[in-house]
């Protein structure tokens, strides 16, 4: 055979090739998994139930494929649970606690089941984000007790896996896996501090106030100390604002917190923590301190921040007291003053 014929039956050979390969017909795993990525907007970006509903359902079917292989499953087993927190937070902010404690739990109870003992320890790391979510409807359907034991649970693995992440050093899941530990479990904790911060200044929080007020606080300072491990190791979320802020914003919800139940030595020393953002604002102090400069929207935020802890420390060491009082003497001397001019003329 010829050169060129061979080369001929070569290529006739590698488009006969790419025909059966177009021809091949696509994974049905693969198929269902397109359908319920369609409806990705509609849950995330709307928040609308039903188009939850249908990407649970969606990723369901992919499992249950019988071309799906247990790698597969497993993959998509983690990413159903992910949608299943979505929209049950969705359900939670929308005011029906129960409905998302009914989409929660069994979700939650298929976590411990693929947990099976610590075989796949993973997935309470990869599903900090479930947990959040149950320990929140959970609280707000004044389950409390059963809150406060999944969340110890969920931070127990959560410090666990800090604590041996000098050994995941070189093994590219155990990274990961300690990198979700560090974004998930200062998202948790932040979420946690907002919801109990709320409920201990709820018009009905009663003699429950100061139980829910600690509840806030000691979620804030995990929420810092996590932030404070982050920034330690290098590691910053897509969506985080920066670390200085960030920290800023925790000292000041704890700040608040104390000055709510009035220890206000402890919410000085916040305020003044706080205020250390207020040094970005001057380009001086940017300059002498070596600082990094802030950019675009960040700096609308250190200014809020900065502001809130001037006042916020004024409020707790009683000088803001004093300024206000000081004004309205001198607003009452001068009325009194235009009194005096006008009895007088």
């Amino acid at each position: 055979m010829s050169t060129s014929m061979s080369l001929h039956a070569a290529i006739l050979l590698a488009a006969s090739s790419a025909v059966f390969a177009q021809a091949a017909p696509e994974p049905l795993y693969e198929k269902e998994l397109k359908a319920a990525q369609d409806h990705r907007f509609g849950c995330f970006g709307q928040g609308r139930d039903d188009a939850c509903a249908a990407m649970v359902a969606g990723y369901e079917r992919a499992m249950n494929a019988p071309d799906a292989t247990d790698a597969v499953r497993h993959a998509l087993f983690g990413r159903r649970l992910q949608v299943v927190a979505v929209r049950g937070s969705k359900l939670r902010e929308a005011g029906d606690v129960e409905a998302a404690l009914r989409v929660l739990e069994p979700g939650y109870a298929a976590m411990v089941g693929h947990y099976e003992g610590g075989k796949h320890f993973h997935t309470v790391i990869e599903n900090l984000r479930l947990q959040q979510e149950m320990v929140l409807a959970l609280a707000s359907a004044g389950r409390t007790a059963e809150a406060e034991g999944l969340l110890s649970a969920a931070r127990s693995a959560a410090d666990s896996v800090y604590a041996q992440r000098a050994q995941a050093v070189g093994n590219k899941s155990a990274t990961e896996l300690v990198y979700q530990a560090f974004v998930g479990s200062e998202t948790l904790e932040a979420a946690i501090g907002e919801f109990f911060r709320d409920q201990s200044r709820a018009a009905d929080a009663g003699g429950q106030a100061g139980a829910r007020r600690a509840l806030a606080l000691a979620a804030y300072q995990r929420a810092e100390q996590w932030l404070r491990r982050k920034v330690e190791a290098g590691v910053r979320g897509g969506m985080d604002i920066r670390g200085d802020l960030r920290l800023s914003e925790f000292q000041l919800e704890q700040a608040s917190l104390h000055l709510d139940g009035g220890a206000k030595k402890e919410a000085e020393d916040n305020f003044l923590s706080a205020s250390a953002v207020c040094l970005y604002l001057n380009d001086d102090d940017v300059a002498n301190f070596n600082l990094s400069p802030l950019q675009g929207a960040e700096v609308n935020i250190a200014s809020s921040y900065c502001q809130r802890a001037r006042l916020g420390w004024g409020l707790a060491t009683g000088e803001a007291q004093k300024e206000i009082g000081e004004a309205v003497d001198k607003m009452v001397e001068q009325q009194l003053e235009i009194m005096r001019e006008a009895a007088g003329s």
